[in-house]
């Protein structure tokens, strides 16, 4: 019975997760489709659906109150437009009905997010482009050490090797 249950319910949500976008919610939204008791005294599952709307909502904020507790929570990932979740979170509460869930914080703003990505793939060519650079300088770096060395071992044995040979001698 159960099983049936919670299959008909999710038929149930797939159904409004359609209807969101074909009607033209543009605000994000969270909304209650079922409460069951949870296996310890005054404490509920809370099945719900949280739909972007229009916006891309990237770790959305939920806060949940009742009349035994209240605190936030975030829901890891982002949901793209037009897109909803179901999820399902154990409350405490004597009175199932007082439990809310209600959207307390977004990042809603596609385009500031999308200019940042634009900006952090920029940086990281301009990066790329400068560990090139060093490469090269790097290259040459290493190339007049070697002549530097080259040179001085020539002084060396044009200068030092013969003075010291004269004195050995002596």
């Amino acid at each position: 019975m159960m099983k049936i249950s919670l299959i008909f319910l999710l038929g149930f949500v797939m159904i409004f997760s359609l209807l969101g976008s074909v009607t033209g919610q543009t605000e994000p939204t969270i909304t209650k489709h079922s409460i069951f008791e949870g296996g310890m005294p005054e404490t509920h599952i809370y099945f719900y659906e949280i739909c972007a709307g229009d916006k891309r909502l990237i770790t959305p904020e939920v806060t949940v109150t009742s009349d035994k507790e209240s605190y936030e929570f975030y829901i890891t990932g982002t949901l793209q437009p037009f897109t909803c979740l179901l999820e399902d979170i154990t409350v405490k509460a004597i009175n199932p009905e007082t439990i809310k869930l209600e959207i307390s914080d977004f990042i809603p703003l596609k385009s500031d997010i999308d200019d940042a990505q634009d900006e952090i793939k920029r940086l990281s060519q301009e990066i790329e482009a400068l560990k090139e650079q060093l490469e090269k300088k790097d290259a040459v770096l290493m190339e007049q050490l070697k002549v530097i060395s080259d040179l001085a071992s020539m002084i060396q044995k044009t200068i030092f090797e013969p003075i010291l040979n004269y004195f050995s001698r002596v």
